[in-house]
């Protein structure tokens, strides 16, 4: 609606009067939100660190490095997931996005990125990425 008003008041010098409701609108962007409650994956559920954008996957987390720093990791797409998992040495074919043992490899990712520095996941990263 901004960017109409805009382009009408580029093109015919009128103003517009604009009727927008920041309420209306987020109560309808967050209705997904309450929808989605019920899906197999979390998307947000009642525990904090349970759900998929707030660290409870392994695939969207941060993760210490060797040397005491953090990777943070956000691999929602299928082609980024495997890439992930070929920089972590580990065959995309043995996993997929959305298996279910996700502890087992939170933990697996946990230990791989102990075992090289920032810098180094860093080095491997820029070459797939």
């Amino acid at each position: 609606a901004i960017m109409a008003a805009l382009f009408e008041r580029q093109t015919t010098n009128h103003g517009q009067v604009l009727d927008l409701s920041l309420a209306e609108g987020s109560a309808y962007v967050s209705s997904w939100m309450w929808a989605s409650r019920d899906l197999p994956m979390v998307w947000f559920g009642d525990k904090r660190g349970e759900n998929l954008l707030d660290g409870g996957v392994h695939f969207y987390d941060t993760y210490e490095t060797s040397d005491g720093l953090y990777m943070a990791v956000g691999a929602l797409e299928p082609q980024f997931y495997n890439q992930l998992l070929i920089g972590l040495g580990l065959d995309p074919k043995d996993g997929n996005h959305n298996q279910m043992n996700i502890h087992e490899m939170k933990e697996k990712f946990e230990q791989i990125f102990k075992t090289k520095s920032q810098k180094q996941w860093t080095e491997i990263f820029d070459k797939l990425d």
